[in-house]
């Protein structure tokens, strides 16, 4: 069963990395079954009643497993285990949800364990109050099947991981040093950086939703006509700025101890106590290269304080 058949099945395309986790799960299953057959372990041949309940939730998706399950029988000429089909459903109801609500029933307590330590080491390593529980439940998924891929020296090439070094260098270090706190503590054997890219970017993802929005004035000689066009442009180019009004100069000497993070404005102020980028009304592409900077400095400046 392809990749695209099990996605024209499931009405979703599944995400990287989700799509690595359920093929080289697959992968590992196959070579199992090679090596062992299909040998009975206790506990593993049928599900218990609480697996078994979780299966009528999810019956779709459970007899697409199934599928997928009687095509690796097919393919290797053995019989699978109620249970392998089981993990494979358990697979492709994460990848489905992308972000899952809940954790498998299955998880392993030493999965979840180093989820949590990740959770703990990370935050405390960037001095952050975050305790990035609005991805707990996504990286617990992640981890489960990149402890199989460490164990099968399944290598994975992270095509972000220099994006991901330079744009997130600190939370990267982070999880780096983490990982090697944790692979001293769980005797895993070394996680490549290529993973680790990976679980910085659940990290970092959870940092940019927390990070406050850019409050930002728009300003020109009347604060009518050409500010209002710039609103729109300065609104279309940047999603996390918060544009608070469009004004006027003399709108602007008269307001007091102002609540705002930067002004966006057509014509100088030299006295400015807001920090304030002059740029052309059309706004064009060095105007955005002006402002960029401008918001990135914002953003620095409220990351080390949050």
């Amino acid at each position: 069963m392809s990749d695209k058949k099990i996605e024209k099945d499931l009405g979703t395309v599944i995400p990287h990395p989700y799509d690595i986790n359920i093929f080289s799960h697959i992968l590992i299953l196959i070579n199992r079954y090679r090596k062992v057959g299909n040998k009975k372990i206790s506990g593993l041949d049928t599900l218990n009643e609480e697996e078994t309940k979780f299966v009528l939730m999810h019956q779709k998706i459970y007899h697409i497993a199934k599928e997928i399950s009687k095509n690796i029988e097919n393919y290797i000429g053995k019989q699978l285990l109620d249970a392998d089909s089981y993990y494979i459903f358990e697979y492709l109801l994460s990848s489905r949800t992308v972000s899952s609500d809940t954790v498998p029933i299955n998880t392993d307590r030493r999965v979840i364990n180093i989820a949590d330590d990740y959770f703990d080491i990370v935050s405390e390593l960037l001095g952050r109050t975050n305790d990035f529980t609005d991805i707990r439940n996504d990286l617990i998924n992640h981890i489960k099947p990149m402890l199989n891929r460490i164990k099968y020296s399944l290598n994975v090439k992270n095509n972000l991981l220099d994006q991901i070094k330079s744009e997130y260098s600190e939370v990267f270090t982070a999880a780096q040093e983490a990982t090697k706190i944790i692979e001293k503590k769980e005797r895993i054997p070394e996680i490549p950086d290529d993973e680790v890219g990976f679980l910085a970017l659940y990290f970092a993802q959870s940092l940019e939703r927390d990070l406050p929005r850019i409050k930002v004035l728009i300003m020109c000689t009347t604060g009518v006509g050409t500010a209002e066009l710039l609103k729109v442009k300065v609104a279309r180019s940047f999603s996390n700025l918060d544009i608070v009004s469009v004004i006027s100069e003399r709108e602007f000497r008269q307001i007091r101890s102002p609540d705002i993070d930067l002004v966006i404005s057509t014509i100088p102020i030299n006295d400015s106590k807001i920090p304030l980028v002059v740029v052309s009304a059309i706004f064009n592409s060095n105007d955005k290269q002006i402002v960029s900077d401008e918001v990135e400095k914002i953003e620095r400046k409220k990351v080390s304080v949050y």
